[in-house]
């Protein structure tokens, strides 16, 4: 099956608003939590998206979140972690 099948959720997938925007969510995340990273990225569960505006979602992971901004030809996910010491 395609990566992100074996990386994400049913329901992940379902409220995604496509494979290739939930693996870069995904992507993303994983790399944001730097020293709280799970073993494996299937480990980040996206929970919520949100249209802010034509091509831009705001994407959340628990307490953290992220921005996935949709150009014509390319787009772009950036998240950012809560860390707590």
């Amino acid at each position: 099956p395609p990566l992100v099948e074996r990386v994400s959720s049913i329901r992940e997938r379902e409220y995604a608003p496509n494979s290739c925007y939930l693996w870069s969510a995904k992507e993303a995340m994983f790399k944001a939590l730097g020293a709280r990273q799970p073993v494996v990225i299937s480990q980040v569960e996206i929970t919520e998206w949100e249209i802010l505006n034509s091509g831009t979602y705001r994407f959340k992971a628990r307490e953290n979140q992220g921005f996935l901004v949709d150009g014509k030809n390319e787009f772009f996910a950036g998240a950012w972690a809560l860390h707590s010491d």
